[in-house]
């Protein structure tokens, strides 16, 4: 991960108040990006989106405007209702953080709307477990007794995965 990092940014990263204006910064500019591109994406305009979320267009400007900063989280879950997708606030480390906004294109910005088929591959016998190495987890739940019949790979290398561990006895 950090041998993708220039040298130049991975020493201002070791200073706590650069840290805290880059994370500022990339969330700002996230959000604005998003926003738009799940607007373009849709092929809305900007009044169209107000209009989902029962807001004036000038808001949606100013959502799409990396430079206004001042978005609430009502604000950003009325986008998200508006889209029909999950909003997720969640701390994470700085690795994980500089993982998750290292492309802000239009593509990784990219949503789907819900839709139940998403929901399929969730059922009551399913069970999803991030990241881990393949055969440790299926290691824990594959033990004589255990409730997993199998631990297969979602998406991504065995060591950096999701996988579903499948169970006919969790109800």
């Amino acid at each position: 991960m950090f041998a993708n990092l220039s040298k130049r940014l991975f020493e201002k990263l070791k200073s706590k108040s650069y840290r805290d204006a880059y994370v500022a910064e990339h969330v700002r500019t996230g959000i604005a990006y998003q926003i738009r591109a799940l607007r373009t994406q849709r092929g809305w305009s900007q009044k169209r989106l107000a209009e989902e979320m029962g807001k004036p267009q000038s808001v949606v400007s100013r959502l799409e405007d990396p430079d206004y900063g001042k978005v609430s989280v009502q604000t950003v879950l009325d986008g998200a209702a508006a889209f029909d997708v999950a909003l997720l606030v969640q701390y994470v480390s700085f690795p994980e953080f500089l993982r998750r906004t290292r492309d802000v294109s239009p593509e990784a910005l990219r949503v789907d709307s819900f839709d139940e088929r998403q929901l399929f591959p969730i059922t009551r016998n399913t069970v999803t477990i991030l990241a881990g190495d393949r055969r440790a987890i299926a290691g824990l739940y594959n033990v004589q007794g255990g409730p997993f019949a199998s631990a297969e790979v979602v998406r991504g290398a065995p060591q950096q995965s999701a996988f579903l561990l499948k169970s006919s006895a969790i109800s």
